[in-house]
């Protein structure tokens, strides 16, 4: 995919880790990285296939979803939605607008997703 001055490159590995990055005349910088595998370890040990209460230990401190702290439209803000059998861990922060978003299938963790971006990502 190409823009003026911009193109988008994307790698896949078999075992499930994915990266998009964004090339400009300037250099390339990281847009996301999606892991849907076990072996490789994400923030504060993450990894897939851990139980919600697993992985919402690392991160939520009551382990059920809703704010987790700031409010909506604060430049630091967490959040935890259910969407159907998902549950998406989303964390806003001032150092570049990071998200980190889990996503979990019938309790278990099936990928995370970190991205530079405050867009949500079709999962």
């Amino acid at each position: 995919i190409a823009a003026p001055n911009l193109v988008l490159g994307q790698y896949t590995q078999d075992g499930g880790v994915e990266l998009i990055w964004l090339e400009e005349a300037a250099g390339g910088r990281a847009q996301s990285l999606r892991v849907s595998n076990a072996q490789t370890e994400g923030p504060r040990g993450l990894k897939a296939g851990m139980t919600f209460e697993e992985a919402s230990s690392l991160f939520l401190s009551e382990g059920k979803p809703g704010v987790l702290y700031g409010q909506p439209g604060d430049t630091d803000y967490g959040e935890a939605v259910n969407e159907g059998t998902q549950t998406l861990l989303t964390y806003y922060t001032a150092a570049g607008s990071y998200v980190l978003q889990l996503v979990f299938e019938n309790g278990a963790l099936k990928e995370w997703v970190l991205s530079t971006s405050e867009m949500r990502w079709t999962l």
